[in-house]
């Protein structure tokens, strides 16, 4: 298993993306914790130690780089792995320094795996992770929505 023992906190609002990465990280061995904001994963960094943070870009009440912000100065060795479906945040590496990566919403899941190995076992990236090609019906849908109704009663948090 990849992520045997490794604690990994999602930050996002969208419920259907904290339900399937949580479930396949913890496919791969990874507690796994959840917040759906900045502040609540603020919340979550003071009660233990994570060894990798992924976090959404657009939330409610503090957003991934303010999040990301204030994670630099209170805890800088963590490895943050930014996620976004706006391109502008993941084309450009200098907004959000101090981060380990990036990847685009929507993503493959196998990519971000090995982005969240790489991470947690300090190894260096391979290559830049693209957007994977999925029709969507609107802004927040995701293709695997039927799979996530059958599989929702999966507790992800503390």
């Amino acid at each position: 298993m990849d992520g045997y023992g490794k604690r990994a906190l999602i930050i996002d609002d969208n419920e259907d993306i904290l339900h399937l990465t949580g479930i396949t990280l913890m496919d791969r061995g990874y507690n796994v914790y959840t917040a759906s904001d900045g502040f609540g994963g603020s919340e979550q960094m003071k009660k233990r130690r994570y060894d990798v943070v992924l976090v959404d870009y657009h939330m409610p009440r503090l957003n991934g780089l303010q999040f990301i912000g204030m994670c630099r100065i209170i805890w800088p060795g963590t490895p943050i792995i930014l996620m976004s479906v706006d391109t502008y945040v993941t084309d450009h590496p200098d907004l959000a320094e101090g981060i380990f990566g990036r990847i685009a919403k929507p993503f493959e899941l196998p990519r971000l795996i090995e982005l969240v190995n790489q991470a947690c076992h300090n190894l260096p990236q391979r290559e830049e992770f693209e957007p994977c090609k999925v029709t969507t019906t609107g802004p927040r849908s995701f293709p695997l929505q039927s799979h996530l109704q059958a599989t929702r009663a999966v507790p992800l948090t503390n």
